[in-house]
C-alpha cells in the first residue's frame, strides 16, 4: 500500500476524531445555490466568530451557527457526559428562540399575526442558509414553516402533525436516518414533550397550580399576580421540560452511547438561560452587521455569556459521577423504559394506573438489573487482540474472571482508548481491567490506556525497568504524562524482570521472559517485555515489538518461548531473524496486530516474500485489519480461535 500511495502521489494519511475537526480553508465551486450559501455561511461566521477569536467566540458560533471548531472537541465531549450536549447543537429551542424573538419584534412593531408569521417564515429561510442543515435544525425548521404557515392561511397548528410532516420529508429524503442515534433522539425528544408535558405538568405541579387558581388578587396587587402567574408559569414550564426531555431521552442515549447522566436535567435548567441569552446576543449582532461597533460589542457579550457556560460545564465535570457507564441493554429495554415513564406520569387516567405504574418501575428495574450483570466467567483462557489499526491492544480474561491488559494503544487512533478498547469491554460485559502491562515506550502500545485509568480500571500497572525513568532518551511526553497520571490515580506501578511470574488464578499465571535488567543502551524496541501467558497446558507469546538483537537472544532458547500462540512481534514487521523466530516458538496459530498484511520490504527481498507467503500455509493465520479483532480460548489442552469484523 505504500509503494501504490506512492505512485500515485498520495504521501500522507492521517485520522481526525470527528468530521467537525476539520476545517474547510478553501471551499469548491459548486452550484449558483451552493456558492451562495457558503459565502452567506462564511459571512456569518466571520461576524461571529474571526480567525483570531478564543473558545468563548468559537462557542458562540457553534451556538447560533452548528459549526463546531475542532478546538470545542473536548468542551463537547465534556456536554455529552453531563448530559446537556443537546443545547450546543441548533435544536427546537434555539430555533424557537430565534423565531419568537422574530415574531415578537413584529407584534411590537404593530404587525397582524398574519404577517408577523410570514416574516418569521422569511427570516427562517435566510437562517437556513447560514446554519449548518442537521437532522434537528432541519426538523425544527419543518415544524416551524407548517406552524407559520398554518397562521398565515388562518388555519389551527398541531404540533404533532407538524413532527410527523417533518418526519416524513427527512425519510423520504434519506430514509437510513431513522437508525441514527441524532435522529431518534430528536424526534423521540420532541415527541414526548408534545404528548407528555401537561400529564407531567400536572403531576408535579398540579396542587400548587389547583391553590393559585383560587387565589383572588387586588387591583394593587398586580405585581404580585404578575409574579404568582407569569413568572411561576415560566419557571413551572422550565423545569417540567428540563426533567421531561432527560426521561424521554435516557432510554435512547443509555442504548446507543451506554452512558447515563444524572445531572443532565438540573444542568439543562441552570445553562438554558445562559444560552437563551448567548442566541439573543448572537441574532443581534447578525441583524446589526451594518453597524461593525455595535455588532462587534455583541458577539462580545454573547462570547462572555458562552464562556459563562463552558466554566458551569467544566464545574459539573468536577461533581461526583458526572455521568455512569452502563453496559449494553436492547430495544425491548428500551421499550420497556418508556412503557415505565409513560405510566408513572400518566398514572391518574388509568384505571389502576398507580398498581399498572408500580408493575412497570418494577418489570424496568429488573430487566436492568439483569442487563447489568457481567459476563460469566469463561472456562478457559480467553485473549482478544483488538483491531486498533497500527498498534497493539490486547485483552486477556482469566478462568477467575479476572481481565487483564497487554498494551493498549494505535498511531493510527489517537482515541483508541474512549472509541475502541472501552466499548469492546462494555459491549463484553467484561469487568473493568484491574492489571495493565505495557512493553515499552512506543506511543502505540500505551496511549489507549489514559482512558482505561481515567474509568477506574488498571490498578496495577507493569512495566519494564526503563519506561518512564529520569534520562531515558524514550521518555517523551507522552511518557511522562502516563507516569503523572498513574501517579494522581494511585495505581500500583510494579517493575518486571526476566523470571518473574504473576499469577491470575490458580490455573492462569503471565512469565515475564525478557529484557534483562541492566541495558539502558538497547534499542527502545528490544526492550519490549516479552510475556509467555500460560492456562493450564497451553500457552501464549505476547513479545512486544522486539527487534534482532532480542529476537536472536530468545531464539536461541526455544524453551523459554515456546508457545500455542503467538502474536507477531512488531505487528509482522520484517527482520532477518523474524522466520527463526517463529519456527523456534512453533506455534499452531499467528496473529498479527496491523491494519494491512505484512508482505515483505524492499530490504527483505524474495526471502521475506516466501516466508510471508508461508505463514498462511503453517499455521492458523490471522491480521487483525483483514480479518477483525481475534478471541483465542486456550487451556485444557485446546486452542480454538475466531476472527469478527
Amino acid at each position: 500500500p505504500a509503494e501504490f500511495a506512492r505512485l500515485t502521489g498520495r504521501l500522507v494519511r492521517f485520522r481526525v476524531p470527528a468530521a467537525s475537526a476539520v476545517r474547510v480553508l478553501a471551499e469548491s465551486s459548486g452550484s449558483w445555490c451552493q456558492r451562495v450559501r457558503d459565502g452567506a455561511s462564511r459571512w456569518a461566521r466571520q461576524r461571529l466568530a474571526p480567525p483570531d477569536s478564543q473558545r468563548p467566540r468559537l462557542l458562540l458560533e457553534a451556538l447560533v451557527l452548528g459549526r463546531r471548531d475542532p478546538s470545542l472537541l473536548g468542551l463537547q465531549d465534556s456536554m455529552a457526559r453531563a448530559g446537556v450536549a443537546h443545547l450546543m447543537s441548533i435544536s427546537g429551542m434555539h430555533l424557537g428562540i430565534f423565531l419568537g424573538f422574530i415574531y415578537l419584534l413584529c407584534r411590537v412593531s404593530t404587525l397582524g399575526r398574519r404577517q408577523s408569521a410570514a416574516v418569521a417564515l422569511v427570516c427562517l429561510a435566510g437562517y437556513l442558509l447560514l446554519a449548518e442543515p442537521r437532522s434537528p435544525l432541519l426538523r425544527s425548521a419543518i415544524m416551524a414553516a407548517a406552524l407559520c404557515a398554518g397562521a398565515i392561511v388562518y388555519r389551527p397548528g398541531s404540533s404533532l402533525n407538524a413532527l410527523a410532516l417533518a418526519a416524513a420529508v427527512l425519510l423520504a429524503i434519506e430514509p437510513t436516518d431513522l437508525f441514527r442515534p441524532g435522529f431518534q433522539l430528536s424526534f423521540a425528544t420532541v415527541a414526548g414533550l408534545i404528548l407528555l408535558y401537561g400529564p407531567l405538568r400536572g403531576l408535579l405541579f398540579g396542587r400548587f397550580l389547583r391553590v393559585r387558581g383560587l387565589r383572588v388578587y387586588r387591583d394593587e396587587q398586580r405585581v404580585r399576580r404578575w409574579l404568582a402567574h407569569s413568572v411561576a408559569d415560566m419557571a413551572i414550564g422550565a423545569v417540567t421540560i428540563s426533567i421531561l426531555a432527560w426521561l424521554v431521552s435516557a432510554p435512547l442515549v443509555v442504548w446507543h452511547f451506554g452512558r447515563i447522566s444524572p445531572y443532565g436535567a438540573p444542568l439543562t435548567l441552570a445553562i438554558a438561560p445562559l444560552v437563551t441569552a448567548a442566541l439573543v446576543c448572537g441574532y443581534l449582532s447578525l441583524a446589526m452587521a451594518w453597524a461593525p461597533n455595535l455588532a462587534g460589542a455583541l458577539a462580545s457579550a454573547g462570547g462572555s455569556v458562552a464562556n459563562v457556560i463552558a466554566s458551569v460545564v467544566d464545574a459539573a465535570a468536577l461533581l461526583p459521577g458526572p455521568a455512569f457507564s452502563v453496559r449494553p441493554v436492547g430495544p425491548v429495554w428500551v421499550l420497556a423504559a418508556y412503557a415505565a415513564i409513560v405510566l408513572a406520569i400518566v398514572h391518574r387516567r388509568l384505571w389502576l394506573g398507580r398498581a399498572w405504574a408500580l408493575a412497570g418501575v418494577a418489570c424496568l428495574a429488573a430487566m436492568t438489573v439483569v442487563t447489568q450483570l457481567p459476563a460469566a466467567a469463561p472456562d478457559m483462557a480467553e485473549l482478544h487482540v483488538l483491531d486498533v489499526g497500527a498498534g497493539n491492544c490486547i485483552v486477556l480474561r482469566a478462568p477467575g474472571g479476572r481481565t487483564m491488559i497487554f498494551d493498549a494503544g494505535s498511531l493510527g487512533r489517537g482515541e483508541s482508548g474512549r472509541e475502541i478498547l472501552l466499548p469492546f469491554i462494555r459491549h463484553e460485559r467484561f469487568w473493568m481491567p484491574s492489571a495493565a502491562a505495557v512493553s515499552h515506550a512506543n506511543s502505540d502500545h500505551y496511549n489507549a490506556l489514559p482512558a482505561v485509568i481515567d474509568s477506574g480500571g488498571a490498578r496495577e500497572v507493569y512495566l519494564n525497568d526503563y519506561f518512564g525513568r529520569p534520562g531515558d532518551p524514550a521518555s517523551g511526553p507522552g511518557v511522562l504524562d502516563l507516569m503523572a497520571r498513574l501517579a494522581r490515580s494511585g495505581a500500583a506501578v510494579r517493575r518486571l524482570t526476566p523470571g518473574e511470574v504473576i499469577r491470575l488464578d490458580e490455573r492462569t499465571e503471565v512469565e515475564v521472559i525478557w529484557p534483562p535488567p541492566g541495558r539502558p543502551e538497547m534499542e527502545v524496541n528490544d526492550r519490549s517485555l516479552v510475556f509467555r501467558v500460560r492456562c493450564d497446558d497451553r500457552s501464549v507469546l505476547l513479545p512486544g515489538d522486539i527487534s534482532d538483537e532480542a529476537q536472536a537472544a530468545l531464539t536461541a532458547q526455544p524453551e523459554k518461548i515456546r508457545a500455542d500462540v503467538l502474536v507477531l512481534p512488531h505487528h509482522g514487521y520484517w527482520r532477518e531473524s523474524l522466520p527463526a523466530f517463529v519456527a523456534a516458538v512453533a506455534p499452531e496459530v499467528v496473529v498479527v496486530s496491523s491494519p494491512v498484511r505484512p508482505a515483505g520490504t524492499l530490504k527483505g527481498g524474495q526471502t521475506a516474500k516466501k516466508f510471508y507467503e508461508s505463514l498462511p500455509m503453517r499455521y492458523r493465520y490471522y491480521v487483525t485489519g483483514l480479518n477483525g479483532y481475534v478471541r483465542v480460548r486456550f487451556g485444557r489442552g485446546e486452542v480454538t480461535e475466531e476472527a469478527t469484523r
